[in-house]
């Protein structure tokens, strides 16, 4: 199917004022309306994944009216951003081809801070001092007193660690 016929075959079955109370009136009805629309939005997984999402929740049979408004909701604006994407004839991202990075001879403190999100670095900051901290916390611990003391002798001979019997 071509974007042509499957723009006028979203139109006819795209929800109006008028149509709406007759569609929604009826579970079988919004069932129907739900099985044509679905393979029309294919052509976009975007639109397909949301619609089909929102479609799920409203085919459960006695679902309440507040739980299924918003889902019928999300159904009716995809199927009208789907209509305006194929009138505009607006390309999905998903569309268009992506540009493949790069890669340098060499990784340069230039090209990191060119391509890598300042968020990264900021981790990598925050995981140094606390790396750090945790380093000057462990150095105050009777473990760490005692290996010092236990490894370092005047004579530049390791101590012999003498434990008490119990």
């Amino acid at each position: 199917m071509d974007i042509k016929e499957n723009l006028q075959q979203l139109k006819k079955l795209q929800i109006t004022d008028k149509n709406e109370t007759l569609v929604f009136s009826k579970h079988a009805i919004l069932l129907k309306w739900i099985d044509k629309v679905a393979p029309l939005l294919k052509y976009n997984n975007e639109h397909y994944r949301l619609f089909m999402d929102a479609a799920l929740r409203v085919s459960i049979p006695g679902i309440s009216s507040r739980t299924a408004d918003p889902c019928l909701n999300i159904m009716k604006g995809v199927v009208n951003r789907a209509i305006t994407e194929l009138e505009n004839d607006i390309t999905s991202p998903q569309d268009t081809k992506k540009e493949e990075l790069k890669y340098p001879d060499k990784i340069t403190l230039k090209w990191l801070r060119d391509h890598v999100p300042a968020h990264f670095f900021w981790s990598f900051v925050l995981i140094l001092f606390f790396m750090f901290c945790l380093g000057l916390k462990f150095a105050d611990t009777k473990l760490y007193k005692s290996l010092i003391e236990t490894y370092t002798a005047s004579d530049n001979t390791v101590k012999k660690i003498v434990r008490p019997n119990k």
